[in-house]
């Protein structure tokens, strides 16, 4: 149970912060002589594209493609989860 707790709340927040890791991106990718745009603006023109499809699948769909929502996801969270069960165990052994 702890350990699905922990994968859960993982992939929460890895889901969460995709938004700002899309920004970040972008204001990588923005050339030297280009205007880079904010974090505020990259996400607000996300969900503004996403509100353009039509019905709440292609809405969501549209927010996984661009935020990347998948495996990579379902990889960190266990991956995640992994890391703090070992750090649990570890820790009791130390006591």
């Amino acid at each position: 149970a702890q350990w699905a707790s922990n994968m859960g709340a993982a992939a929460f927040a890895t889901v969460i912060s995709g938004p700002f890791n899309l920004a970040r991106n972008i204001q990588f990718a923005t050339g030297t002589m280009e205007v880079r745009p904010t974090i505020t603006s990259v996400v607000l023109n996300l969900f503004a594209r996403a509100a353009q499809k039509e019905g709440v699948i292609d809405r969501l769909k549209h927010l996984q493609n661009r935020l990347r929502i998948g495996w990579g996801t379902l990889r960190v969270a266990a991956g995640m989860a992994l890391g703090q069960q070992v750090y649990d165990m570890l820790f009791l052994l130390t006591k």
